[in-house]
């Protein structure tokens, strides 16, 4: 599987992957094809090798420093990766410094 920072495509027509250039619709990444019937409006192949990468969320760290509280700043830990990013609480950071996933609003 090949994991994408972008949402899936709902068809093989929206896909960066897909060539429609010969006779038969075919996956650039797997070199698979299908016939010249296959809806690629409304279908993806069966063996689509593309994942979307799964959406994170920030979780309050307990390893609060007691002078970082007092100046309004929170530690907050990746779901996914586990780093720690220090941020106000009034801040929403949309993706994670370090593994780049994309955060849920909480």
């Amino acid at each position: 599987m090949i994991q994408i920072n972008t949402p899936m495509p709902n068809s093989c027509s929206g896909c960066f992957a897909f060539d429609d250039n010969g006779d038969y619709p075919t996956c650039i990444i797997t070199q698979h094809s299908r016939g010249y019937n296959f809806n690629i409006h409304t279908k993806r192949m069966p063996d689509c090798p593309l994942t979307s990468r799964p959406k994170g969320r920030w979780i309050l760290s307990s390893l609060q420093d007691e002078e970082d509280s007092m100046n309004g700043n929170y530690l907050y830990e990746c779901s996914n990766c586990d780093a720690a990013d220090l941020h106000s609480e009034h801040v929403h950071v949309p993706y994670c410094w370090h593994c780049g996933a994309e955060m849920e609003d909480n």
